[in-house]
């Protein structure tokens, strides 16, 4: 995922929008706690871990 720093966005906190086809957002959450009748995850919030990545540019 590609990170973009707003300042709207309160430190510690990460927004991934729904549906954007360029990130893969399930591969933050957990399998196995999901809803039994559509899928959709249990929970609101995730905690994650933000490593930058190896070469990548960094824009502030």
């Amino acid at each position: 995922v590609k990170v973009v720093h707003k300042s709207k966005i309160l430190p510690g906190v990460t927004q991934v929008t729904h549906g954007w086809q360029e990130s893969n957002i399930n591969l933050l959450t957990h399998d196995d706690r999901n809803d039994p009748i559509d899928g959709f995850p249990l929970m609101k919030s995730v905690e994650i871990k933000i490593i930058p990545k190896q070469g990548g540019s960094h824009n502030h």
